[in-house]
């Protein structure tokens, strides 16, 4: 089994040994400031200021100085309630540093940074006792924010009946966008270019270039249990757009029990078009991934070496950490295992890192192996490899390696490589 091109793969084997960081500064909290509240990105850029005005939550977003949203209102409105864009009054304030990093199922980047600076602004409503939260986060590239109703008395079955965040849009600002629509075709048209100004509905992500040289896309993430965002422009307001959520076949929006969480309403933003293409914002605020739940705990990690060093005991073979003479620094692994084998004909595995490819470290690493085995008196040894794996391919022909035969795995198809030893 040898899998040199995925680097992911490779930290998961050496736990111990590669490990991920993570930072969650414990939360700051505090009685409610006059004025305003400001959230800052990591690395000062990016601000996001909320405000309670006139009984309604309010943001405002600025990029280096300059403000891109200005003034935009948000809410909620229940059935049979009194509107949550009105009397409310802000009560607390909770902060804290989010830093860490994780691995993704697939795509360019072996980790990601969940890097962001956020804030719990908690609110009532004295007139009902209603509760509504709103949860900031402010990353380098962007902003994240979502409404919580908190478990709270006299809420345990409700209905929302419409979402009134409002996004204040450059109304000059170039945009891509589809009209919102709920027909079987809604999402297989062209993308539309206009001014913003000249936009009536749009489906997210809705993209925009700026005259000041912005770039932004509005989008959600986490959309779990309630229903898509599409945006409706005021009439009256040019280049604000208010959220209006796909309604459910009796005409509500979302019926909901308990304390709950609506999806994040996202705004990246960079200064370039690929700003946006290289952004995790939205990963970072989705759920993690059902597939890969990312690092494993503590305790599982421990198990894990365990078990790897009883079984070595038993077997007497195992994965060895690659290190560089010169540099002392760890590239890879490379060893024996028993995989789709067995322990007398074992198979010859090997990952390294993508910053050792190319150099002939898996060849010299897969030689030495080799090398044991022989004086081991095994007289055969295996590799299995994906048939799209060329660059593992051509390093097991280098060694010696012939192909025996292929089988189809769940995976793909794998191609079975033997060596006989002397």
């Amino acid at each position: 089994m040898a899998n040199v091109p995925n680097r992911r793969a490779v930290v998961g084997a050496t736990v111990g040994v590669v490990s991920t960081e993570v930072l969650a500064t414990p939360a700051n909290a505090s009685a409610a400031p006059p004025g305003h509240v400001t959230i800052v990105s990591p690395n000062g850029r990016l601000r996001m200021t909320v405000r309670v005005t006139d009984g309604r939550l309010r943001y405002q977003v600025a990029r280096h100085g300059r403000v891109l949203v200005p003034s935009s209102g948000l809410g909620l409105d229940l059935a049979d309630r009194p509107s949550l864009t009105g009397g409310l009054v802000l009560e607390s304030v909770q902060r804290r540093t989010i830093d860490e990093r994780w691995r993704p199922v697939w795509g360019p980047d072996a980790f990601v940074r969940n890097h962001a600076q956020e804030c719990v602004l908690r609110t009532v409503q004295p007139a009902t006792g209603l509760r509504l939260d709103l949860i900031v986060r402010v990353f380098d590239d962007g902003v994240g924010f979502r409404y919580r109703l908190p478990a709270q008395a006299g809420l345990d079955r409700y209905t929302v009946t419409a979402e009134r965040t409002e996004f204040s849009l450059p109304p000059t600002a170039t945009s891509w966008s589809l009209a919102a629509g709920t027909g079987w075709n809604a999402d297989e048209r062209h993308y539309r270019q206009a001014r913003l100004a000249d936009v009536k509905t749009a489906q997210t992500p809705l993209s925009l270039a700026t005259q000041g040289g912005e770039y932004i896309v509005v989008h959600e993430a986490a959309l779990i249990d309630y229903p898509s965002m599409t945006l409706a422009a005021d009439g009256d307001r040019p280049g604000t757009f208010t959220s209006e959520l796909i309604s459910l076949p009796d005409g509500a929006k979302a019926h909901l029990r308990g304390e709950f969480s609506t999806p994040w309403r996202t705004l990246v933003i960079g200064g370039r078009p690929g700003d946006l293409a290289e952004s995790h914002l939205i990963e970072n605020l989705n759920e993690p991934c059902a597939v890969w739940q990312g690092d494993p705990a503590v305790e599982r990690i421990r198990t894990s070496i365990a078990e790897l060093l009883t079984a070595t005991a038993t077997t007497g073979i195992a994965l060895l950490p690659i290190q560089r003479r010169d540099e002392g620094d760890f590239i890879g692994y490379c060893g024996l295992i028993i995989g789709r084998s067995t322990l007398e004909e074992p198979e010859i595995a090997y990952e390294l890192f993508k910053r050792a490819h190319g150099r002939g470290y898996a060849t010299e690493a897969a030689g030495a192996v080799l090398d044991a085995a022989v004086a081991t008196g095994r007289k055969r040894l295996w590799s299995t490899v994906g048939t799209w794996n060329t660059p593992s391919l051509r390093v097991l022909e280098k060694l010696g390696f012939e192909r025996d035969h292929v089988s189809t795995e769940d995976n793909g198809e794998v191609v079975w490589l033997t060596r006989s030893l002397p």
